[in-house]
């Protein structure tokens, strides 16, 4: 509801920390087509949670057909990084 009731357009930086399969979905689908700017970056803070395989799940789906994605996973944080090429 927070992310609705914004005036935020465009962003450069996204930030997810969600639990959730849902709330992942829900994120990617508002933000990266229609507010992420090209060059802009996505970072999926819950992606190597063991306990969180939702988050993992919907980052995937969402991404694996997205042919403007450069995806980056950090072994060392355990956060996905995705960039927008344009």
């Amino acid at each position: 509801r927070t992310f609705e009731e914004s005036e935020c357009r465009e962003l450069a930086l996204a930030f997810v920390d969600c639990d959730s399969y849902r709330g992942t979905k829900y994120l990617i689908d508002k933000i990266f087509r229609d507010r992420l700017v090209a060059g802009g970056i996505m970072i999926f803070e819950d992606y190597g949670h063991a306990g969180l395989l939702g988050n993992r799940i919907a980052v995937h789906e969402a991404f694996s057909s997205i042919p403007n994605a450069f995806c980056f996973f950090s072994h060392f944080s355990g956060s996905y990084f995705v960039c927008k090429t344009d």
